[in-house]
């Protein structure tokens, strides 16, 4: 007569899978917050990391900033007026963000081949663009050379950083007076540029991201031979 095998009761089976359940959900919640969290370094990095490239970018631009001198024939044939929209800087609003523009002449090119011409000098201009909805702006850097060649746009308008919620530029002349808007037909060039760019934090909608920085505008125009003759 052989031996009898006990096996397991309904209730214990019942148990057994109700521990079970308790794990894997435990297990479960401890993975997707480990996954939330890395996602979001992962995403708040490449914030960091555009608005490291952008504010770089534009301090570069900003740092070579020129006016031409006076007029002359020279000056003429090269597309370039003294002072004419050298350094332009208009603060706008886009359902109610800010949403500056920036146009000026730099010494800055952006060579993005190896085989790319050096300019002396470009005319530079920065503008964002919405998105779609929820997702901001783009913000644009479009270079020309001077003089201007073909469609006058040697790279056309390219993405700098994108889902930002405002870019906002702000000016400072040699007395300490900060302003919204510059234009150097008024007023030469600033001594100085506060960059602030706002990025959508996907995490928390409400509170933006906000990286500042600040450029030192540290070519000036050439004096005026007619002037400093006088």
């Amino acid at each position: 007569m052989g031996l009898g095998k006990k096996g397991f009761t309904l209730l214990e089976m019942m148990i057994a899978l109700a521990i079970l359940a308790v794990v894997l959900t435990t297990l479960f919640a401890s993975y997707s917050i480990t996954l939330r969290t890395i996602e979001g370094s992962e995403r708040i990095a490449a914030v960091y990391d555009s608005a490291r490239v952008a504010l770089e970018r534009i301090g570069d631009d900003l740092e070579g900033a020129y006016i031409p001198a006076a007029v002359d024939e020279k000056k003429a044939l090269s597309g370039i007026q003294s002072n004419d929209g050298s350094f332009l800087g208009e603060d706008r609003l886009d359902d109610g963000r800010r949403a500056d523009r920036l146009s000026l002449v730099s010494h800055s090119h952006a060579r993005l081949r190896p085989d790319d011409p050096v300019f002396g000098l470009v005319r530079i201009s920065y503008f964002v663009r919405s998105e779609e909805e929820g997702k901001g702006f783009t913000l644009y850097r479009e270079e020309s050379p001077i003089p201007a060649r073909g469609s006058g746009s040697y790279y056309g308008a390219l993405p700098l950083c994108s889902g930002l919620d405002s870019f906002r530029l702000s000016y400072i002349d040699e007395k300490g007076t900060e302003s919204d808007r510059w234009d150097s037909i008024e007023a030469s060039l600033p001594v100085m540029v506060s960059i602030t760019l706002s990025f959508i934090d996907e995490g928390d909608i409400e509170t933006p991201i906000i990286f500042s920085s600040s450029a030192v505008v540290s070519s000036r125009a050439e004096p005026d031979a007619k002037s400093s003759e006088k």
